[in-house]
């Protein structure tokens, strides 16, 4: 019985309270889940003791596990010791089961881990990004600020929960990329109208309809649902492959592998193999490669890390960005200002700005919005390894095999009495301030630098966000469109409950008004 008891190990911080509780920690992490917060509780360990370094009792027979919230501290072991002294443990038991071959279900030492990972590389070329992902960005954009303006379903200046027509973005632009077409076919038309059909349904204000519409929705959007959910419920699991074997035994997970196959021999027919004009023609042919190169068979399961990767994560960094667009609308008009002299030739025509032009030409002010909103309210918060060896962490001994959950967000600022003043230390790093990110030039002109602060948005080192780029150019374009064309007005008292899934973002982006910005003309016969 004895080891159903907790053992601090020396000298770092932790309840005294939960030390005497057989649950430990878990008491009270599980009040903070039941708020969809579970995650946050993570980030008030610094505050609450103290210290950039602390220990939980995540319940009986567990060791302490430790939680790090010091910036430096945190990107030392993900750029630099990743892989040496740390390992990733169950969490790539959790991707084993939904993209076995994928590099996130490697251990970073694993030799398969770097080819791997190299596959992916290509992706995220300047070139293939405005060639393959520029294109269907813009139009789905374009698709959202005619949902937002034009839908017959809404009255003037009634409200609209836009949460769930970002997701709807989202995906059907990953999914465009990924295959080379549009969500429903080869028809770019039926692409608008499958993203019109799910923002719709998935905007419907009461619980009942939604029940209703999910009936509705494509396949392919159900599945990749019910496969992100696995995914995200299996890092909860204390047995994630005895979880997945479990799970993938009930009809609708069935299903939805059922359905991921069937695209993706639907592809192989539709498409000729000798022409890379999607990401899943890209990873199918060097996904042959390598399993010919290791002698196992070939697995054309890769669409799915691609696609889980550019949806979820996107989507909920895009739902955060417009919810600080509502918390503080004088970052709207400023940054809809800085548009309009990034892009002169396209607000003298009065014209939106094409993807071309925004691809090219990049507003400070929105970059800096965007590197603030990602600084203090990343998608992803923590991040979970393990030690490999003994190994001391901020100078503290640390035993093998223990779990040790490192805080990405937020991480500047949770323990201020240990930074330095470039660090944001003087210059309140706990309030939204994007104008911390923009620097004047030789030639006295503001312009964004994404190296004048802390950041860990997107991870770091081997194990970082491989899409980062993907994600700040859709970001990027879903923004210029939308404050070009819109301005958003958010209703009274809105809400910051969070909805925690593969990422942490706000539950309800909150019943938005779309007042339509008069001064310029949106085409009803999309050009691009």
């Amino acid at each position: 019985m004895s080891t159903c008891w907790h053992k601090p190990l020396k000298d770092i911080p932790y309840n005294p309270n939960a030390a005497k509780r057989l649950m430990g920690d878990l008491t009270e992490l599980m009040e903070w889940k039941a708020k969809g917060k579970l995650r946050y509780w993570f980030l008030t360990l610094a505050h609450r003791h103290h210290s950039p370094i602390s220990q939980v009792f995540l319940g009986p027979f567990n060791k302490p596990a430790i939680v790090i919230s010091d910036y430096r501290e945190v990107s030392d072991i993900l750029s630099r010791r990743d892989g040496l002294h740390f390992k990733r443990g169950i969490k790539v038991d959790s991707f084993k089961g939904i993209i076995p071959h994928s590099f996130s279900a490697m251990e970073t030492f694993d030799p398969r881990f770097k080819p791997n990972r190299e596959m992916a590389k290509g992706l995220m070329a300047p070139s293939w990004l405005f060639n393959t992902n520029s294109r269907y960005i813009y139009r789905g954009a374009l698709d959202i600020v005619r949902i937002w303006r034009t839908n017959p379903q809404l009255e003037p200046r009634s409200s609209r929960d836009v949460a769930n027509d970002i997701k709807s973005f989202a995906f059907a632009t990953i999914w465009a990329a990924a295959f080379g077409f549009p969500l429903g076919g080869f028809d770019e038309s039926e692409s608008s109208k499958s993203l019109i059909t799910i923002a719709d349904d998935e905007s419907r204000t009461q619980e009942s309809d939604r029940r209703a519409a999910r009936t509705q929705w494509p396949e392919e959007f159900q599945s990749l649902n019910i496969l992100a959910d696995a995914l995200a419920k299996s890092f909860y699991s204390p047995f994630p492959r005895l979880y997945h074997a479990i799970n993938n035994l009930r009809p609708a997970v069935r299903n939805a592998w059922r359905t991921m196959g069937k695209h993706t021999s639907s592809y192989n027919i539709h498409t000729d193999p000798n022409t890379v004009s999607s990401a899943r023609n890209a990873l199918y042919q060097q996904e042959h490669r390598i399993a010919e190169k290791e002698g196992r068979k070939f697995d054309p399961e890769d669409p799915r890390s691609y696609l889980l990767a550019g949806y979820d994560t996107t989507a909920g960094a895009i739902i955060w960005c417009v919810r600080h667009l509502f918390a503080h609308p004088d970052w709207q008009d400023r940054i809809r200002k800085d548009l309009y002299a990034t892009y002169p030739k396209a607000h003298h025509e009065d014209r939106l700005p094409d993807y071309a032009e925004i691809q090219a030409e990049r507003s400070s002010l929105l970059d800096a919005f965007i590197e603030e909103v990602l600084r203090l309210t990343t998608p992803v918060i923590t991040v979970m390894l393990e030690t490999r060896y003994d190994t001391k962490v901020l100078g503290y001994h640390i035993p093998a095999n223990t779990k040790v959950f490192c805080n990405l967000c937020q991480s500047s600022q949770a323990y201020v009495g240990h930074m330095k003043k470039e660090s944001w230390v003087h210059d309140e790093p706990e309030l939204f301030k994007p104008e911390r990110w923009l620097v004047k030039d030789a030639d006295d002109k503001t312009r964004f630098d994404p190296a004048a602060g802390p950041m860990l948005g997107f991870s770091a080192g081997n194990r970082g966000c491989w899409g980062q780029r993907l994600a700040y150019l859709e970001i990027r374009i879903f923004l210029a469109v939308v404050l070009w064309e819109l301005k958003l007005e958010g209703v009274k008292e809105q809400s910051w409950d969070l909805y925690e899934s593969l990422v942490t973002a706000p539950k309800n982006t909150a019943s938005v008004i779309p007042q339509s910005n008069d001064h310029f003309v949106l085409f009803d016969n999309w050009p691009y």
